[in-house]
This record gives C-alpha cells, sequence and structure tokens, in this order.
C-alpha cells in the first residue's frame, strides 16, 4: 500500500499532539517547582514539540512546494515547447504546408521520489509528455507519408499518366478504355 500524504501529515500532527499533551500533563501535574530535574525534563517535552512543530509547518511544505514547482515548470515547458510547435504543425499541415508540419519533441521528466499523491501526479504528469512526444512523432511520419505520396502524384502527372477530371483524377489509361 502506498503512503499517503494525508496520513503523513496526520501522523506527523499526531506526535506532535501527543507530545505537546505529555508536556501538557506534566507541566499541570503536581509537580513541585522546586525540583530542577522535572522542570529541565518539562523543558525538554517542550522544545521537541517545538522541534516537531517546524519540521510540519516548514519541512513538509517544503517538499510539497518543490514537488509542485518541477511539475508546474515541465508543464510551463510543454505547453509552450512541445505542444505549442504540434499545434503549429497540425495547422500548416491542415494547409498543405508540409515544410511548416514539424514539431520538436523536447521531454524532461520530473523526478518523483515519493510514493504518495505528489509522486503519482509527477509520474502521470511524465506520461502524458512521452504520449504528446509520440503524437509529435506520429505528425513527423504522416508528413513524411504525405510528402511521399505527394512526389509520387507530382511524377505520374509530370509522366502524364493523370488526367484531371471533374470529380478528381483518373489514369489515362482508364479513360482511353471508356
Amino acid at each position: 500500500m502506498k503512503r499517503s500524504l494525508h496520513l503523513k501529515l496526520t501522523g506527523a500532527m499526531i506526535v506532535v499532539v501527543v507530545l505537546d499533551g505529555a508536556g501538557y500533563l506534566l507541566a499541570v501535574s503536581s509537580v513541585p517547582h522546586t525540583d530542577p530535574a522535572l522542570v529541565s525534563l518539562l523543558q525538554d517535552i517542550f522544545v521537541v514539540v517545538a522541534m516537531l512543530t517546524v519540521a510540519v509547518g516548514l519541512i513538509l511544505p517544503g517538499m510539497i512546494g518543490h514537488a509542485v514547482e518541477q511539475v508546474s515548470t515541465a508543464a510551463g515547458r510543454l505547453a509552450t515547447g512541445t505542444l505549442a510547435d504540434l499545434t503549429r504543425a497540425m495547422r500548416a499541415l491542415s494547409v498543405g504546408d508540409l515544410e511548416g508540419a514539424t514539431a520538436r519533441v523536447d521531454v524532461i521528466d520530473v523526478r518523483a521520489r515519493s510514493q504518495d499523491e505528489l509522486g503519482a501526479m509527477a509520474a502521470s504528469f511524465n506520461t502524458m509528455q512521452h504520449e504528446v512526444g509520440r503524437a509529435a512523432e506520429a505528425l513527423a511520419g504522416a508528413r513524411d507519408g504525405l510528402a511521399a505520396r505527394k512526389a509520387s502524384w507530382r511524377r505520374a502527372c509530370a509522366s502524364r499518366q493523370l488526367w484531371p477530371i471533374s470529380a478528381g483524377w483518373r489514369s489515362r489509361a482508364k479513360i482511353s478504355a471508356s
């Protein structure tokens, strides 16, 4: 079972609450304030609670922020890079511009070190980036196929094997046989 980010944060907060409660119970109990060892123990407990609070309040959000920043940067790069190129290439292809129908593939994986929701988000984003890259590569294959068909068509026209007919192109041999 994957460790959930929610469980991590909840577990850390439970530890903080337990330690804080223990410190509180010790502080309010019938403890003679003249005993320096006991006062020192209470101070140590409250220091541990403070350190855990700092860890939960600063470190975990920092880790979350770093992971989200990586995905955000990669999303920006994908949107302005490969996806934008793919859009331009599809537009060029739609008007018959085979030379302009190219898209660069710029995929840099987001590194995920955790097995929680942030790790799953990074893995899903990486999958999406690779699929967009495959779409750009498929466009290149389609463009090359169309270019080959266009060249073949031009050679056939140049050798006068094709004649224009109102509904399309027919071979000269079929017209002669009619």
